[in-house]
């Protein structure tokens, strides 16, 4: 079966997508659609990155997040951007994040790299 409804199941991405999903890295929008062919902006790039690696979400600290200027600390992507400081994704002290900013593919790979290493060294 697809992994969401708007899922092409003869798309080289679809056994991913479907793998993402089973694995709980990603969700779909709220009205249940994927949407493949829409860019990813960092936010969202934080969210599957971060649920990928499995990172520690418990340690959600919204004094510590306050610092970044153009972020609200009551929306989704809140625990995302903090595990994100806490992974070394993202500086600890930015003033800015630029949620909606789109990601270059180097950009994503540049965030799987990190957490790689990161994770060979802990």
């Amino acid at each position: 079966p697809k992994a969401f409804p708007d899922t092409n199941t003869k798309s080289w991405n679809a056994s991913y997508v479907k793998s993402a999903k089973n694995n709980d890295i990603v969700h779909g929008y709220p009205d249940k659609l994927y949407r493949a062919e829409k860019s990813v902006n960092k936010v969202e790039a934080l969210k599957i990155v971060t649920r990928a690696f499995k990172s520690d979400f418990s340690k959600t600290n919204l004094k510590e997040l306050s610092s970044i200027d153009d972020i609200e600390l009551n929306q989704w992507y809140v625990q995302y951007v903090s595990a994100a400081v806490h992974e070394d994704l993202i500086p600890a002290g930015s003033k800015s994040l630029e949620p909606a900013a789109y990601l270059s593919r180097a950009e994503l790979a540049q965030m799987v790299y990190d957490l790689m290493i990161r994770r060979s060294t802990q």
